[in-house]
């Protein structure tokens, strides 16, 4: 059975982009986090967008697991920084 997450994502733009930025937020506030780290699949297009736009900077690719790696894919690194989120915060 598929998720029914996507599509509430699509549905509901603006409050998804509040939780992330939220949990960001929760991140270095409270946990006092110097950086964050992500990995997302290069082929997809919406999860790249999304890390561009919370200010995230790719910072390297690495191979992915078997399934990714006969598509082709591999693995995008991301990282934020405190200080560039507390400088540029959510992109609009």
């Amino acid at each position: 059975m598929r998720s029914p997450a996507p599509a509430a994502w699509l549905e509901f733009p603006d409050f998804t982009l509040e939780i992330g930025k939220a949990l960001i937020d929760f991140g270095f506030r409270d946990l006092g986090l110097k950086e964050i780290i992500g990995i997302s699949v290069s082929a997809n297009r919406d999860t790249l967008r999304l890390a561009e736009r919370y200010g995230f900077q790719a910072i390297g690719t690495q191979p992915g697991s078997d399934w990714m790696r006969v598509r082709d894919w591999s693995q995008v690194v991301w990282r934020l920084t405190r200080e560039s989120w507390s400088i540029y915060g959510l992109r609009q």
